[in-house]
């Protein structure tokens, strides 16, 4: 784990929410899809199974597609997102508890300041920073 992917966790929280909002309109618009009558291939029901053709009404094929692989980028970028911050919760999670997992929860998790950690544990803002490479570097 290093400095740059825990610093991202907080984009990425917010980055999930939107995704999610992205995708909730997604699936409302799968609604919107317009119908076509389109034509299909049959055979009938009896032998000899004569070709024939029936038309159906079904959903526009571009717009149903384009719809589609849209919400799949989106399932997988949300997956990708999901997989990253659970890395970091499960890197902070696996920390001995103590000084150094209250800082990377308090710096990373909570998103706080490494002056607004300083003053709550009584130290500089510089030895924060120092306090959280010493165990990235260990």
């Amino acid at each position: 784990m290093d400095r740059d992917q825990l610093k991202n966790y907080k984009p990425l929280k917010r980055e999930l929410k939107m995704l999610d909002k992205v995708l909730e309109k997604l699936y409302n618009r799968r609604g919107d899809i317009p119908t076509v009558m389109g034509k299909v291939m049959s055979s009938s029901k009896d032998f000899p199974y004569i070709e024939t053709h029936i038309t159906v009404e079904m959903e526009a094929p571009k717009e149903a597609d384009e719809l589609g692989r849209k919400i799949r980028e989106k399932e997988e970028r949300k997956e990708e997102v999901r997989r990253e911050i659970r890395a970091v919760e499960e890197f902070i999670e696996g920390m001995p508890e103590g000084e150094y997992k209250r800082i990377f929860e308090l710096c990373f998790l909570e998103g706080m300041k490494q002056d607004e950690i300083a003053d709550i544990m009584n130290y500089s803002r510089a030895r924060i920073s120092q306090k959280v490479n010493e165990y990235l570097q260990h």
